[in-house]
């Protein structure tokens, strides 16, 4: 039964699951919980100071994850779906095993979860939308970025990596001095499926979505690419139409003209003046 409780405010009860998780994270026992629940919901829903005390208790999580991925919105955000008109919530859930790659806390093992709608089959990722073998995202530069099938990656160690980039670092590099400097004495959970270990096609992949991206942001456009073959794959396409881009109209200096890089002719026809800008 879809629920009618409004997202903006925290429930009056935890779940019982949601209860147990909590005991058996903290150690404490449910009926604690219960009261901890009571007494700071409003905090722990509302707060904006939730991102300094996830940094300082992520150890504390680290055997369950500390975070997990949602998509921006729990119902379906295609205009004429039923079920965006009813405000109903998705509830076909997806959640794979994935690692975050972060600048304050090195890298954690979390959780993504993907929500499909049964109705119009959109299936919402953190970062983007499928549908029909399509990828579109959302807009914008988001704070977490998702580079490969289950490695996300912080918009902050991106923008660390271009300014090593720009200090001559190659990308080979810029993985080893995270993998180095970042790691924290960080050590997956028993079992976890992946290793914690940045290769040098992380660190491309994102450094390619980072650039796409910004370019859409700036263009005001939204970055579609397809979903469908190798990862490796998906951006060839879209990367050679921005360098086309970028080489006829997006750089300011196009426009120049002087005596130095064109050349001034008569035409063949012997009418009026061409110009040929040396490239």
């Amino acid at each position: 039964e879809p629920s009618d409780h409004s997202l903006a405010a925290p429930p009056d009860v935890l779940p019982r699951s949601a209860q147990s998780f909590l005991a058996d994270a903290c150690g404490l026992s449910i009926d604690i919980i219960v009261q901890c629940w009571s007494a700071f919901k409003d905090v722990a829903w509302c707060s904006k100071e939730i991102h300094t005390l996830f940094q300082a208790s992520s150890s504390t999580f680290h055997k369950h994850t500390a975070r997990t991925l949602y998509p921006p919105s729990q119902s379906c955000l295609a205009s004429s779906c039923p079920c965006t008109l009813e405000c109903m919530h998705m509830m076909h859930a997806e959640q794979r095993h994935c690692v975050l790659y972060m600048l304050a806390n090195g890298p954690l093992p979390i959780y993504s979860v993907h929500l499909s709608c049964e109705v119009c089959e959109i299936n919402y990722h953190h970062n983007f939308k499928v549908f029909k073998g399509e990828r579109t995202y959302y807009g914008g530069i988001p704070d977490t970025i998702q580079i490969s099938e289950h490695q996300f990656v912080e918009r902050q160690v991106i923008e660390m990596w271009l300014s090593l980039m720009d200090q001559c670092m190659s990308i080979t590099a810029c993985a080893q001095f995270y993998n180095t400097a970042m790691f924290q004495s960080n050590e997956p959970p028993l079992g976890w499926p992946f290793g914690f270990s940045l290769s040098l096609e992380h660190v491309w992949s994102a450094f390619l979505l980072y650039c796409l991206l910004k370019d859409a942001v700036e263009r005001e456009e939204y970055l579609i690419i397809t979903h469908t073959g190798d990862h490796k794959d998906h951006f060839n396409d879209l990367v050679q139409a921005q360098n086309q881009h970028i080489h006829i109209e997006g750089q300011p200096e196009v426009m120049h003209f002087c005596d130095k890089c064109t050349c001034w002719y008569i035409n063949s026809n012997g009418k009026g003046e061409e110009f040929f800008s040396i490239e």
